[in-house]
């Protein structure tokens, strides 16, 4: 709690000394502007941030507004280098965050804040980045298990951030998550199977059964 606290001064104090100096315009509210963008794109998640208090909700749903920028990255770029590039960029700029330096942006400041705040894990957002980078160059995974270690890497990660960001830090509710992520990411693809063009989120390994029995 100690060092959550001091993080949280020397990130307030850095974030405010970069707007007294350089010639930028400050988002009227980061926090704000989170909220929007998780509700347009995230609503059952931002109707479920409504049931938490405001300091875990901002956090949370700063957390969520990230995670929607990195997933989008693999449908928003026209080859697989491009959306490296931009990973890797968020890869670097995490170390950045994690020394309170944010950029400029919304999404930058109020994770900035989030991790500050609630000293939330490096390595579940580097797990997270990793394995985004990975599915840029998945057509169709291999097998259902290489489908749940993504989810586990992904879904699961976020929610271990989730319960830092609550202060929930047990093995029961941990091992919960792990198996909710699985579950989440596994009903994600399957609810966003309409909206791929050319990636085929069915395992290799299950479709090749099921034209084997035809």
């Amino acid at each position: 709690a100690k060092c959550s606290t001091q993080r949280a001064v020397v990130f307030r104090t850095r974030v405010q000394q970069r707007f007294s100096t350089e010639k930028t315009i400050k988002p009227l509210n980061f926090n704000e502007h989170c909220a929007n963008q998780v509700k347009k794109l995230d609503y059952p998640f931002y109707f479920a941030s409504l049931f938490m208090n405001p300091a875990q909700r901002q956090a949370t749903l700063a957390l969520r507004a990230w995670n929607i920028e990195i997933a989008s990255i693999k449908s928003n770029v026209t080859n697989s280098q491009l959306g490296e590039m931009r990973i890797q960029w968020w890869k670097e700029h995490l170390d950045k965050l994690y020394e309170g330096e944010p950029s400029n942006t919304p999404i930058s400041l109020a994770l900035g804040q989030a991790i500050a705040h609630h000293d939330l894990t490096k390595a579940f957002f580097t797990k997270i980045l990793n394995a985004r980078a990975k599915d840029l160059h998945v057509i169709q995974p291999r097998s259902l298990s290489d489908m749940e270690h993504y989810c586990e890497q992904t879904s699961s990660s976020l929610l271990y951030l989730n319960l830092e960001i609550l202060g929930v830090k047990n093995s029961t509710a941990d091992h919960a998550a792990s198996h909710l992520g699985q579950s989440f990411g596994l009903t994600t693809f399957l609810r966003a199977m309409p909206f791929h063009k050319s990636d085929i989120y069915l395992p290799m390994d299950l479709t090749m059964k099921v034209f084997r029995k035809d």
